[in-house]
């Protein structure tokens, strides 16, 4: 994994953490929908950069 992949994973946890602030601990439900969501931003950024490889 290079450093773009981690700073990828870290903007979409960023991206989630600011759709709704953790003020109380979220439940395995809330956890597990978050992580879903990362995952949809992780694999739309793939996909771009899948293009962008493509088309270079």
């Amino acid at each position: 994994m290079d450093g773009n992949s981690r700073s990828s994973s870290k903007r979409a946890k960023l991206l989630v953490m600011k759709m709704g602030p953790q003020i109380k601990k979220l439940s395995i439900k809330q956890q597990n929908e978050r992580v879903e969501i990362e995952n949809k931003i992780l694999a739309i950024e793939n996909h771009k950069m899948r293009e962008e490889l493509r088309t270079y």
